[in-house]
């Protein structure tokens, strides 16, 4: 039976902060504020200054949202890894105090995936016949054979291991026979 269709938000189309990109761009040192972009398309299309304060384990963000400026404080949770070298940085969401490493921009305000109502992911909003052709033909759709191809049989690719064929390498037999054969 299908769902009704609401055109809920997709969490693809959100604009988020990760923990990656903040340690990345070297936004942890304090007293520093540094400025985070968004582009689509090749054009930029929002940023926003971060602002970390390690004392007080928290990242101040100062963006626009709908010609108003706004101040947003997010609180860190710093937590040694369970590798035992070096620390796992994660977001606190400030409305369900989950801890999370990816924050999405909703309605002017960065929240966790948690705190999200009715969002999907795109794929999630998909015909049950959309989603066999994406399986069947979706590398051909949208170009990816190329790069299967050279994941599998680049230069680097390692194809055999103890004398028998690499998972990837049966995978890409798969795809090719089912495509082909």
């Amino acid at each position: 039976m299908p769902r009704i269709a609401q055109c809920p938000t997709t969490i693809d189309d959100l604009l988020y902060l990760s923990t990656a990109t903040v340690k990345q761009s070297g936004c942890l040192i304090d007293g520093k504020t540094h400025q985070l972009g968004w582009s689509r398309n090749g054009e930029r299309i929002a940023t926003i200054d971060v602002a970390a304060s390690l004392k007080a384990k928290c990242l101040m963000l100062r963006y626009s949202f709908r010609g108003e400026t706004k101040l947003h404080r997010i609180d860190l949770l710093i937590t040694p890894s369970n590798l035992g070298k070096g620390i796992v940085l994660y977001f606190v969401c400030p409305i369900t105090a989950k801890r999370c490493r990816k924050l999405y921009m909703v309605d002017g305000r960065f929240v966790s995936r948690y705190a999200l109502g009715d969002t999907y992911y795109e794929k999630q909003l998909w015909s049950k016949r959309y989603r066999d052709l994406d399986n069947t033909m979706g590398r051909q759709l949208r170009g990816d054979d190329f790069e299967l191809y050279q994941e599998t049989f680049g230069p680097y690719a390692k194809r055999h291991y103890r004398g028998k064929p690499t998972k990837r390498v049966l995978r890409y037999q798969r795809l090719t026979d089912r495509l082909y054969g």
